[in-house]
C-alpha cells in the first residue's frame, strides 16, 4: 500500500538530502521511514520544477495536467466499454432453412 505525504515532508525531506552531501540517499530514507527510490523521485521532481532537470524532464504543472488528461481518457473509454457489454447482441429468431452460425 503507498502512503501519502504531505509538501511540507517532502520539502524537508529533500531538503535534507540536499544539505547531506556526505550520506547517501538511501541512508535519508531509511531513517525517515520512506522508500530510497521514493526519495530520488522528490529529489529528481525538485531540481526539474524551478527547470534545472534534464531536457524532456515534465515540471510538476504538466505532470498534473497530464494525469487529468490520461484520467479523462480511461474513464470514457471504461464508460465506452462497459455501454458496449451491456447491450444485448443484435440478432433475429433463426427461422427454418437459415445455414447455421459459424463458431
Amino acid at each position: 500500500m503507498s502512503k501519502r505525504y504531505t509538501a511540507e515532508f517532502k520539502r524537508d525531506a529533500v531538503a535534507l538530502v540536499r544539505s547531506s552531501p556526505h550520506r547517501n540517499v538511501t541512508e535519508i530514507a531509511r531513517e525517515l521511514g520512506v522508500s530510497p527510490e521514493g526519495l530520488r523521485g522528490w529529489v529528481k521532481q525538485d531540481r526539474t520544477d524551478p527547470g534545472e532537470g534534464r531536457p524532456g524532464d515534465l515540471t510538476s504543472p504538466e505532470r498534473e495536467e497530464l494525469a487529468l488528461i490520461f484520467v479523462g481518457r480511461t474513464s470514457s473509454s471504461r464508460r465506452r466499454s462497459r455501454s458496449c457489454a451491456r447491450r444485448p447482441p443484435i440478432s433475429r429468431p433463426r427461422r427454418i432453412g437459415d445455414p447455421l452460425p459459424f463458431r
